[in-house]
């Protein structure tokens, strides 16, 4: 995935903090932003590293098969 901008920056920071939200169990964002700086997607600052990145790609790569798969 290239590095994103603007909108799409936020969409992908997005994505990334609602997967961290969910599985690190997070209650708000601040814990969600914790973990996910903790698991490498995201740096201190918030700035979305490599892996987080990929993990974004792979994320939003994947919504699509989910939906195709709910109208059967």
């Amino acid at each position: 995935m290239d590095a994103p901008d603007g909108q799409d920056l936020a969409r992908v920071r997005s994505v990334i903090i609602n997967f961290a939200s969910r599985i690190g169990n997070a209650a708000d964002d601040e814990k969600a932003l914790a973990y996910a700086a903790d698991a490498g997607w995201l740096r201190a600052d918030g700035s979305i590293t490599e892996d987080g990145l990929k993990l974004a790609d792979a994320l939003m790569t994947q919504s699509g098969a989910r939906s195709a798969f709910r109208n059967i």
